[in-house]
Parts: structure tokens; C-alpha cells; sequence
């Protein structure tokens, strides 16, 4: 099998506290990954560690053959930065040159303003940018090098949703070229269509791997909704085996058994309105395996 990143029983601690505690996984290449968790849970850590910023207490990790970071694989991994860590008074046509001149065979400077569709950007200082220009300029100088291996951390934060789509599909189009993607996002609905498989973390673990379609299938849950004026924490008392939540007046119920739900709600007396089962979405599948309610 052709790993793009094999992490055998990896452990990394700051000072006292454990932050990645014993993880083992193998990402393959030319497939698009998304690593997911609640904050703290030791996303941040592991991509330092993958990009060689921090070096484990112990265990093994393999990047593209190679230790993370080393001088092998350095022209073939790209990361996209944090929104605010270029300097404000650089232009935007300098810092593309400037990153070109990190690789050996970059793309060409025309080709990575039309790849961030900042054509009439180009002498516009960062700081000027608005905040999704900014995170296309930073997607952009990730990729300038042609990399192997990507990773790309909340990359449409900022962007309005036309943008959002585009830039997801140049993702997509990133998988089709046999680069490998590892992204971390908050917005579970784009990994859904896009990731071809999720790690989900919590507390410094894996918990979770495998295809989205796969971890939903795995709880065997299905997603009751309804509107109903009832409060939540009445519904909650009387179904304390299930998942509830609700906002505004939309109740969502993640339940194995929909007929009794719908009777022990039947029997209270609970008026579910524009009733609805779905199966399980990926956003409540990651606050129930986050939540410690694995199967």
C-alpha cells in the first residue's frame, strides 16, 4: 500500500499534559482526508507533528517515506497559513514570487494569481485584503510548489459561498491530480462531500476512522425532526436514552429506534409538527462520538 503518512503509536505531551496519546493511522495517497475534533481535542498538535514542527515523546512517523520535515520531502508538502501570519506591508505578487523561490519547480507566477483569482489583486498589499482574498492568497502559496502531500487548515474561512464552492472543487481537483489533502474545517456538511475519509479526535485519540458514509453507519442512528413548542429539557427527561437537541423551535432526536420515539412522545403528549427522518447527518455523528457515545 502507498502511505502518505503512517503515524505508528505517536505521542506528544507539553510539559505534564498529554496531547496526542498513542496514535496509530495510515493516510493513503491521492485521497483527501479531513481531521475533525472539538477544540483541544490535539488537531493543531498532530498537523506540527506531520509538518515536522514538533517531534514526538514517541512512536513512529512516516511522511511521503520520510521523517516529517526533512529535506527529502520538503519541495513536495505544501500547509496553508493561519489568516494574519504574512506581514500586512507585502505585496501580493512579492509574496508569490517570494514562495516560488522556496521550490524547484513551482508554478508560474501568472498561474498561481489565476489559481487565487487575484489577477487585480496582484500589487495589493495583504494587509488591504479582504479576509477571503487573504485565505485565496494562502491557499494559493500552499499549492504554488506543486506538493504531493497538502495540508489546509479552515481554508474557505472568510469566503462567501460562491467562493466556498470553488475553492472546494479545486480541492476536489487536487485528488484527481494524485495529491494527497489533509484539512481540517469546522464545517461538517463540505467534508461530507468532499472527504474521502474523517479522522475524529477527542482528547489526544483517534476515535473515529473511516469514510463519512461508515461512521454514520456504524452509530445505526437515524435523525427524528420535528417543530414543536415543547422545551427541550422536558423532551430530554423523557427520552434520556437518545440524543436531543433543538434550536428555535426545530427539535432534532438521533435515535436507533424511531417507533419508540415517536410513541413515548405520542403518549406524553408532544405535538411534533412537519415530522421527518433522515439518515444520521455527519454533524450529529461527530457531537455523539465526541460526546464518549460510541457503539
Amino acid at each position: 500500500m502507498d502511505w502518505a503518512v503512517n503515524l505508528e503509536q505517536v505521542r506528544f505531551s507539553y510539559a505534564n499534559k498529554a496531547a496526542i496519546r498513542g496514535i496509530t493511522s495510515q493516510l493513503r495517497s491521492g485521497c483527501i482526508y479531513s481531521i475533525i475534533g472539538e477544540n483541544g481535542a490535539g488537531k493543531t498538535t498532530l498537523i506540527k507533528l506531520l509538518l515536522g514542527r514538533l517531534s514526538p515523546a514517541s512512536g513512529q512517523i512516516s511522511v511521503l517515506g520520510h521523517e516529517p520535515g526533512a529535506t527529502e520531502v520538503k519541495n513536495d508538502v505544501g500547509a496553508m497559513l493561519q489568516v494574519g501570519a504574512l506581514p500586512n506591508n507585502v505585496r501580493v505578487i512579492e509574496f508569490i514570487k517570494l514562495f516560488q523561490s522556496y521550490y524547484n519547480a513551482p508554478m508560474s507566477w501568472q498561474g498561481a494569481l489565476q489559481l487565487a483569482e487575484l489577477e487585480r489583486q496582484k500589487l495589493t498589499f495583504f494587509g488591504e485584503l479582504s479576509g477571503g482574498e487573504k485565505q485565496r492568497l494562502l491557499f494559493c502559496l500552499a499549492l504554488i510548489g506543486n506538493p504531493k502531500l497538502v495540508f489546509l487548515d479552515e481554508p474557505t474561512l472568510g469566503m462567501d459561498v460562491h467562493m466556498r464552492r470553488r475553492l472546494w472543487a479545486r480541492i476536489v481537483q487536487l485528488k484527481q491530480k494524485g495529491t494527497t489533502v489533509i484539512l481540517t474545517t469546522h464545517n461538517l456538511h463540505e467534508v461530507e462531500s468532499v472527504a474521502d475519509e474523517v479522522l475524529i479526535l477527542r482528547a489526544g485519540e483517534v476515535v473515529a476512522q473511516g469514510t463519512p458514509s461508515q461512521l454514520k453507519e456504524n452509530l445505526q442512528r437515524s435523525e427524528l425532526r420535528f417543530l414543536s413548542d415543547y422545551e427541550e429539557e422536558k423532551i430530554r427527561a423523557l427520552l434520556p436514552s437518545f440524543t436531543v437537541h433543538k434550536e428555535g423551535n426545530q427539535v432534532y432526536i438521533a435515535t436507533d429506534d424511531v417507533p419508540q420515539v415517536i410513541s413515548l412522545l405520542h403518549q406524553h403528549n408532544v405535538v411534533m409538527k412537519e415530522l421527518s427522518v433522515s439518515p444520521l447527518s455527519l454533524t450529529q455523528t461527530f457531537m455523539d462520538i465526541t460526546r464518549g457515545e460510541l457503539p
